[in-house]
């Protein structure tokens, strides 16, 4: 992922809530870099005369091409807040209503952590369904 572009190597400890990312976990939102970047790309937007993308518009972009509902399958509990929350701002600016219906299943990060893809995705598999 690619949050910052500049020719301006200083630019980048500018950024509003860099000496945060190191910092400890934001309770119920995530890593901090996921509430530190949000700012900071904001703050891109505003400065740089190029366009500049949150990263997960351009999944939203792409999932709202095939229709106003949208489903999201989290494996990550601390990430669906802060994902909705960025859905919904994204779908305000937006000409056409969508929803979002998430699904969390907590079983597939502890498998992951174990080394196991497989059985992560075969429930990731078991569950799309139901989004349908």
């Amino acid at each position: 992922m690619t949050a910052f572009a500049s020719t301006e190597p200083d630019r980048a400890r500018q950024w509003p809530g860099r000496s945060r990312a190191s910092g400890t976990r934001h309770r119920n939102r995530g890593p901090p870099e996921a509430n530190t970047f949000g700012p900071a790309i904001d703050r891109l937007i505003e400065d740089l005369p190029i366009p500049v993308l949150k990263p997960n518009e351009a999944m939203f972009q792409a999932a709202l091409a095939q229709g106003q509902r949208v489903g999201m399958l989290a494996t990550f509990a601390p990430s669906v807040g802060t994902m909705t929350d960025e859905f919904d701002e994204f779908v305000t600016r937006g000409t056409h209503p969508a929803t979002l219906t998430t699904i969390l299943f907590d079983d597939a990060m502890a498998l992951l952590r174990k080394g196991d893809a497989d059985s992560h995705n075969r429930l990731d598999a078991a569950r799309a369904p139901e989004l349908a």
